[in-house]
């Protein structure tokens, strides 16, 4: 640190003479020079362009100093053994004595001279008064001695008087260099934190302003004058030139984000901030961000990772379970995820298939990379195959200018999860096949072939053991496929998980449908663990789901149960088949049907139960598969897959 940034400005040679054996001693280097009271302050004001920062000086001359110069000023403070050491010759002299000088000196004299029982005079000065002459001669008249700083040195001319000076000790003038040396370490630690805050402020990309308590703008940085079209000129001004009222409301001033408004021209959000220390309002702070910039990155953030569903958003952790085959197949989910060997995931719809897919992927190497899925069987033959390899321009009508990615491209170094990969049609599987060994894929259309680094993960409802004996599946697919096979066990097989399923539903769609106390009593978790759930943990939320928005009390009754088509016997009514159906056109049977007729088992796999439904549908109309696909609900199409 340099110490010649202090100045000590001695009011008398002897006290100069003493500060320059302290300064010494200290190895401190001090400036010290020789100015008494209005000549002191002149000479102050001079050395602030040789670079001081901290002046010390004593009485008179101090208080002159501190009203011309605006850095700090350290009086050399007069203690109890300075004044003593000048009292204590008086207690000899027979009369009384004057005190002359300003409060700080006066006070002390006062004190000291009534604890060794002299008599004296006081003329207090106040700050400025060095040429005040109203001193009261004629009290002064017998005055033996005049006791004071400086000052009282030109009062004793004038009352013809000797003077005892107060001198100050060379521990007082010690005690003063070391708080300067203090003033200026905290000095440069002020600077060093300001610097910080300037750099910060200017390095950050919104715009920053500080407002203090009164209202006034003390900060700006760099973007938020750019942002308005403001010079550093606006520091020092009333920040209700810029800003809504309402947004500065004193002590009042409550946290806002995403406060849209138009200051100076511009589209702003503002978000504001208060400053409290101890509850006690000391300012605000405002964060300005530019309404477009704030739109154009939402746009990008969302073309980038939602737009084609590119990320994962469940863990292993959200697939609930705690039963052993749980347990079990969640352990070795962890284990595969650590490979990048193919993994097929079976199990029957609504058993959480794609949330074990989404799981693997983030706790694999891929996590930082694309999870891109897509459902096999909710997209038509001539669509699945663009989707799935991409597809170069004028590769058939319709086709986007400029061609488009297939999933394996925007898959890649990520992972590409294919639910219902059982649905993929015969030529779309030896396409997959080719780019599974391959690791390359060709767009349709195109004549170029593009790499492609993918970890594959499938999931099917369906037995594909069978639909490879059936010569519905390829076999060879089927191998690339299931290096890492998975089976996810269906809800019935796992009926000790129901209760945690339904608090976990309840806990979870309850609040967002206003209904946060609610509870189930025993009945009804019976009543859900004695069904055999075809649908699964997806049935299971929808039927916890229904019971919420039917619940009129804190507690969801038995009754209610009768919303919902619990199934406890082991057949079911086809929907759309009544008892007084009328034979399909064509039949020759006449009458009505037997209700045996329209029941159907619902034993084994959803799978199975499909396929009987299906098949006793085509039956009832004669094997018209139109009027079967129209009575089921979905198209002839569909129908005629289903069958195959």
């Amino acid at each position: 640190m340099d110490y010649s940034r202090i100045l000590f400005v001695a009011p008398y040679e002897e006290l100069a003479e003493e500060a320059r054996k302290t300064v010494s001693f200290l190895e401190k280097p001090c400036r010290v020079i020789v100015a008494d009271m209005s000549d002191g302050a002149a000479a102050a004001q001079k050395a602030l362009n040789d670079g001081i920062e901290v002046i010390i000086s004593r009485g008179g001359t101090a208080s002159l100093i501190r009203q011309a110069v605006t850095i700090p000023v350290i009086e050399v403070e007069v203690t109890g053994y300075d004044i003593l050491r000048a009292l204590n010759p008086l207690r000899e002299i027979d009369g009384t004595f004057g005190i002359i000088g300003f409060p700080s000196v006066i006070k002390g004299c006062q004190t000291v001279a009534e604890m060794l029982g002299l008599n004296y005079h006081i003329c207090e000065l106040g700050e400025g008064d060095e040429e005040l002459l109203s001193v009261n001669t004629e009290e002064f008249a017998q005055t033996k001695v005049i006791v004071g700083d400086t000052i009282a040195v030109r009062y004793s001319e004038i009352l013809n008087c000797p003077v005892h000076l107060i001198k100050s000790g060379p521990e007082s003038i010690a005690a003063a260099i070391m708080q300067a040396e203090q003033l200026i370490e905290a000095l440069e630690k002020e600077r060093a934190k300001t610097a910080l805050s300037t750099v910060i402020l200017n390095a950050v990309h919104e715009g920053v302003v500080t407002i203090d308590k009164e209202g006034t703008i003390v900060n700006i940085n760099a973007e938020a004058q750019k942002m308005l079209g403001l010079s550093s000129d606006i520091l020092g001004k009333p920040a209700k030139g810029l800003f809504r009222s309402q947004l500065l409301a004193g002590p009042q001033v409550r946290k806002i984000t995403g406060y849209p408004d138009i200051v100076n021209g511009k589209d702003l959000v503002i978000n504001l901030y208060p400053i409290l220390v101890r509850e006690v309002h000391l300012g605000t702070v405002m964060t300005l961000q530019n309404t477009l910039e704030i739109q154009q990155a939402e746009y990008n953030i969302r073309r980038k990772l939602y737009h084609k569903g590119l990320i994962a958003k469940l863990s292993l952790d959200d697939f609930k379970g705690n039963c052993k085959s749980v347990r079990s197949a969640l352990d070795q989910a962890r284990k595969y995820a650590f490979t990048d060997s193919s993994i097929l995931i079976q199990g029957e719809s609504g058993t959480g298939k794609e949330i074990i897919a989404q799981g693997i992927h983030q706790v694999s190497l891929r996590q930082k990379g694309p999870f891109v899925a897509i459902n096999c069987a909710a997209l038509p033959e001539n669509l699945l195959e663009s989707e799935l390899f991409g597809y170069e321009e004028g590769a058939f009508t319709g086709a986007r200018k400029g061609g488009k990615q297939g999933l394996f491209e925007l898959a890649h170094k990520g992972t590409l999860f294919l639910d219902e990969v059982g649905e993929l049609p015969l030529h779309v599987q030896a396409r997959l096949l080719r780019i599974l060994q391959e690791k390359e894929v060709m767009r349709v259309g195109g004549d170029r072939i593009i790499p492609v680094d993918v970890r594959l993960i499938s999931a099917t409802h369906r037995n594909l053991n069978e639909a490879v004996e059936k010569n519905e599946f390829r076999a060879d697919l089927f191998y690339r496929l299931n290096v890492l096979g998975l089976m996810v066990p269906p809800l019935r097989e796992r009926k000790g998980d129901i209760r945690l399923l339904m608090d976990q539903f309840l806990s979870e769609l309850a609040p967002k449908l206003g209904k946060t106390r609610l509870k189930y009593p025993e009945e009804v978790y019976q009543a859900f663990e004695s069904y055999h759930w075809p649908g699964n943990v997806r049935e299971l939320r929808n039927c916890v789901e229904k019971l919420i928005v039917l619940s009129e009390t804190n507690l969801i009754l038995p009754e209610s149960l009768k919303a919902i088509p619990f199934i406890t016997q082991n057949k079911i009514e086809l929907a759309n088949v009544s008892a007084s159906s009328k034979p399909p056109e064509g039949s020759e049977e006449t009458g009505e049907f037997h209700e045996e007729d329209n029941l159907v088992s619902i034993q084994g796999s959803l799978n199975d139960i499909e396929k009987r439904i299906i098949e006793k549908v085509v039956k009832l109309e004669n094997h018209n598969l139109s009027r079967a696909a129209k009575r089921l609900g979905i198209d002839r199409s569909t129908l005629w897959r289903k069958r195959r």
